[in-house]
C-alpha cells in the first residue's frame, strides 16, 4: 500500500462546529488547539478530565451515536478505545465530515499540525501524522525565526512607500556592529529597505563607575532606547538579549534575531593564562555576581573587583594590569573580531551564562510599524 500522503491545508473554523469524541488529555490538547481559532466545540464522553471541566463547553454525557455528527463541520475521535474510533471514522466518511482519529493516520481526512502564530505569520510543521512529538520539536525550533519573519512581513510597507526607519542602538563599539548585524539581516530579506541608526546613552553609560548592583535596575542598559521606541522617536531598538529584562514596559514587542553567536563565557588574562595558570591571589575584575561565583567554585584563592566600561576599555584594563583577568561573553569578542583576546573558553555546561547571552534581540512597538 502506497504511503499516504496530506495536502497541508489550513481552513477557516471560526464560529463553525466541531464535535470532538473523548474526554482525556488527548482530547484537551486538541480542544485547546480548536480553542485558539474560535471553533465551537461540543464533546462527547461519559466523563471529562478536571481541565476539560474548566473549559465550561457544551458536553454531552452519552454514548457516542452517529447522529450526534449531524451538522459538525469536522470531527475527532480522541478516544482511548481503537474500535470505537474507526467506528467514528466509518461513519464521518459515509457522511462526507473530515475526521481526525488520534494516532491513527492512516484513520485520517485531515491531520493538526503543530502550530506556532506571530502577529500575522503562521508556522505549522506536520510529520503526516506519524511523530506528533517530533512536529512539536520542530515547531518550537522555529519560534525565533517565526518572530522575525513577521517583523520583516511589518517592515515591508515601508520599502513600499520608499520611507525610512530609524534603528536606535547604545554607541559602544559592539553595541553598533550589532546594530550593523541586524541591519544586514533585515536587508537580506529587504535589500530596498532604508535605515538609519541613532545612538542612545542608557542609564549603565551614564555611570560608567558606579558598580551596576548598585545601581538596583534591570533595565540599566535598555530603559532610553525602549522610551524612544514608545515615544515614535524612533522604529526599531537593538539590544543584548541578556540585558532585556523579564517584563517589557507596555506597549512593546519583542523579536529575536535568529542569527545567534556563541553563547559561552571566556577567560582573557595578561599573557594569555588560563585560569588554572593564575598566580594565587591572582585579581579577576567582573562586576557579575554570577560569573565571580563561578569562578571561585573553580579557583576559591582569587579576589575579585568590580570592573565597568565596554570590551575594549576592560581588555585595556587588564593589559595595563589593573586587572590580572576578567570575564566577558565570547559573542562580544567574536563580533568585534578579537577572539586573539581569548585565553580559554568555559565548558557551558560547567559554567553556566546569562540567560539570552549570544542572541540579540530587537524591540519594537506591539501596534505594529507606524
Amino acid at each position: 500500500m502506497a504511503e499516504k500522503k496530506y495536502y497541508p491545508i489550513m481552513l477557516d473554523i471560526e464560529n463553525k462546529n466541531c464535535l470532538v469524541i473523548g474526554g482525556g488529555n488527548v482530547a484537551f490538547r486538541k480542544i485547546r488547539t480548536l480553542l485558539e481559532y474560535s471553533a465551537n466545540i461540543s464533546i462527547i464522553s461519559r466523563d471529562l478530565c478536571a481541565e476539560l471541566r474548566e473549559l465550561n463547553l457544551n458536553w454531552i454525557s452519552k454514548e457516542y451515536k452517529p447522529e450526534f455528527l449531524k451538522g459538525n463541520f469536522l470531527v475527532i475521535a480522541a478516544t482511548d478505545d481503537e474500535e470505537l474510533n474507526t467506528r467514528v471514522y466509518q461513519d464521518c466518511k459515509n457522511g462526507n465530515i473530515p475526521v481526525n482519529v488520534v494516532d491513527k493516520p492512516e484513520l485520517c481526512c485531515f491531520i493538526l499540525p503543530a502550530v506556532y502564530r506571530e502577529g500575522g505569520l503562521t508556522v505549522s510543521v506536520s510529520t503526516d501524522g506519524k511523530s506528533p512529538m517530533m512536529a512539536k520539536l520542530i515547531r518550537d525550533e522555529l519560534r525565533e525565526k517565526a518572530g522575525f519573519l513577521d517583523l520583516i512581513a511589518r517592515l515591508r510597507p515601508k520599502v513600499k512607500q520608499n520611507r525610512e526607519i530609524t534603528l536606535g542602538t547604545r554607541g559602544s563599539k559592539l553595541a553598533l556592529k550589532q546594530a550593523e548585524i541586524v541591519m544586514e539581516e533585515l536587508k537580506r530579506y529587504l535589500p530596498s529597505l532604508k535605515i538609519q541608526i541613532k545612538t542612545f546613552k542608557t542609564i549603565g553609560d551614564k555611570n560608567p563607575d558606579i558598580p551596576l548592583q548598585d545601581i538596583k535596575e534591570d533595565d540599566v542598559f535598555t530603559r532610553e532606547l525602549d522610551m524612544a521606541v514608545l515615544n515614535n522617536e524612533i522604529d526599531l531598538a537593538v539590544h543584548s538579549l541578556k540585558d532585556v529584562p523579564e517584563a517589557l514596559p507596555q506597549g512593546l514587542s519583542l523579536n529575536i534575531l535568529p542569527k545567534s553567536e556563541d553563547p559561552c563565557d571566556v577567560l582573557v588574562s595578561n599573557n594569555n593564562l588560563k585560569l588554572g595558570e593564575l598566580p594565587h591571589g591572582a585579581i579577576i575584575g567582573t562586576s557579575s555576581e554570577r560569573r565571580a561565583e563561578q569562578v571561585r567554585k573553580l579557583r576559591p584563592d582569587l579576589r575579585f573587583t568590580p570592573i565597568r566600561g565596554n570590551i575594549d576599555e576592560r581588555i585595556k584594563k587588564v593589559e595595563d594590569g589593573q586587572y590580572d583577568a576578567t570575564v566577558l561573553a565570547a559573542a562580544g569578542l567574536r563580533r568585534l573580531g578579537l577572539e586573539d583576546k581569548i585565553a580559554e573558553y568555559f565548558d557551558i555546561n560547567n559554567f553556566p551564562t546569562a540567560p539570552g547571552q549570544g542572541k540579540l534581540a530587537i524591540i519594537t512597538r506591539a501596534g505594529g510599524l507606524k
